[in-house]
């Protein structure tokens, strides 16, 4: 079996699929061939649309890595601890600086509700309610910067400010 082109009468080529299948006579030796032929113009068409699709997506897929790469980049550049939050409530990404304030590895923390992490918030916070509360998004609409006490890893008064930044709508 095998692919070859088949020339039509205007000279027009079609790719087939072809299959040569030899025939036994009595005596056992080949005593005719048959072949069956299949056109696989839509297939080859089909094959070269997922080719260019994959060749499409994985451009996509490099420039969306070097955009999360450079952004990443810029929040580890920041002096601020921070966590951005999609709408759902999960974390998708902290900081470096957040990893280092709060003892907490990016890997415990994307993709997690803050209320999934409440037992590892509340040992760090002097008032862990206050805090878990404050992470789980502004208590008012003006998203005023509000103090509260880390005691772990270190003591230290925070100014934590709940902004929005992304809207579900």
């Amino acid at each position: 079996s095998g692919e070859l082109f088949m020339c039509g009468a205007g000279g027009a080529e079609t790719p087939v699929s072809a299959v040569l299948v030899a025939h036994a006579g009595e005596d056992g030796s080949i005593a005719y061939f048959s072949a069956i032929l299949r056109d696989i113009t839509s297939q080859r068409h089909t094959e070269h649309q997922l080719r260019s699709t994959a060749a499409e997506r994985e451009r996509e897929y490099h420039h969306a890595e070097r955009e999360r790469s450079q952004a990443a980049a810029v929040l580890d550049a920041a002096g601020e601890a921070m966590a951005l939050t999609a709408p759902d409530g999960r974390v998708m990404s902290v900081n470096q600086r957040f990893q280092e304030f709060f003892g907490l590895t990016s890997e415990t923390v994307v993709g997690r509700t803050w209320e999934e992490l409440g037992p590892s918030l509340t040992l760090l916070f002097a008032e862990p309610l206050t805090a878990l509360a404050m992470l789980q998004g502004p208590q008012d609409a003006s998203g005023a910067p509000r103090l509260i006490v880390q005691e772990r890893p270190a003591t230290r008064d925070l100014e934590l400010t709940c902004a929005p930044v992304i809207t579900s709508s």
